[in-house]
């Protein structure tokens, strides 16, 4: 279950506000002990706070994290590389919750049907664990891991019969380097199982003017809408276990074809794309890191009796 409370528990501020982030969503008899030793508890989610409150909390609401309006603009949107390529964009660590195998499934489909396609990935990861954990998969083929992060991944891209002339597998990059990434694609591939947040990754790619195809489940709900992004419905619930065999989460297994039958839609579509990325900037331009840092301001100085569900 998910670790709430702090390593040090002696130290306690005026209020004491927790910011709660978590994917294993079948929580133990111990949560109402945890929860209790906040004075409140922000999750970075709707579904997060639809669960804490199922487990008995009342003390809880939720704030969304931003993005930095500086770095992802729709003015910054406007390609200047791969003209002439239909450029396919997946990020986020490569792990089974985030969902690449799916991505990798769907883009074979696009790729054995137009030349022009091209994937751009950012799925470096630095925890092993987390990257073993596509072994789960059972819809691709994985190689035993050997080599660098980057030289792994090229090896399950193989595997799986995409054509490495047509892949861009990005190493470890810093925040401000991801803009010119975005700029140079045309949509983003956000298939994800679970996310306790919104998706730092999806939400500065929609903030940079760009539509993606999302999952439109867990905490990424919070920022999708069928008025600025190409919606991915769940195709059933699939349980997680802990390392020890415990049930410790149910997620949402995308619909697989649904995915590939929208992309190719996304292919044929590029000046509809170019609206939804322009919506989607819009509808982000109000995710900023200050409103989020207002919000958990507001919660810190509020009184008990103006207590409310928090802003999203």
């Amino acid at each position: 279950m998910p670790t709430f409370l702090p390593e040090r528990r002696d130290l306690r501020g005026t209020r004491t506000i927790g910011y709660a982030f978590f994917e294993a969503n079948l929580l133990g008899p111990r949560f109402a002990q945890i929860c209790g030793y906040f004075d409140w508890v922000v999750c970075g989610s709707s579904w997060c706070t639809h669960i804490l409150r199922q487990h008995g909390a009342s003390n809880v609401s939720t704030v969304l994290q931003g993005a930095d309006p500086a770095l992802f603009s729709p003015a910054l949107s406007l390609k200047q590389r791969w003209l002439d390529r239909f450029v396919v964009f997946s990020g986020g660590k490569f792990e089974y919750r985030k969902g690449q195998d799916i991505v990798i499934r769907a883009f074979k489909v696009l790729q054995d049907r137009h030349r022009d396609v091209l994937l751009v990935n950012a799925w470096f990861n630095h925890w092993p664990a987390t990257f073993a954990s596509m072994w789960h998969s059972t819809i691709i083929q994985l190689p035993a891991f050997a080599g660098t992060c980057e030289q792994i991944i090229q090896s399950v891209l193989a595997t799986n019969g995409i054509d490495l002339s047509r892949v861009v597998t990005l190493g470890r990059l810093s925040n401000a380097d991801m803009p010119a990434i975005y700029r140079d694609t045309d949509i983003g591939l956000f298939p994800n199982r679970c996310e306790g947040g919104t998706n730092l990754v999806m939400t500065e790619y929609m903030a940079s003017g760009k539509p993606v195809l999302a999952a439109d489940t867990t905490g990424q709900h919070d920022v999708l809408s069928a008025d600025h992004a190409l919606l991915l419905g769940a195709d059933r619930a699939i349980p997680v276990s802990g390392p020890s065999g415990e049930p410790i989460a149910s997620w949402n297994e995308p619909n697989l074809e649904e995915m590939i039958e929208k992309l190719e839609w996304a292919y044929h579509h590029r000046d509809e794309l170019e609206r939804i990325g322009m919506a989607a900037g819009r509808f982000t331009a109000n995710l900023t890191w200050e409103r989020t840092a207002l919000n958990l301001f507001h919660l810190m100085h509020d009184t008990a009796d103006s207590r409310g569900e928090g802003s999203v």
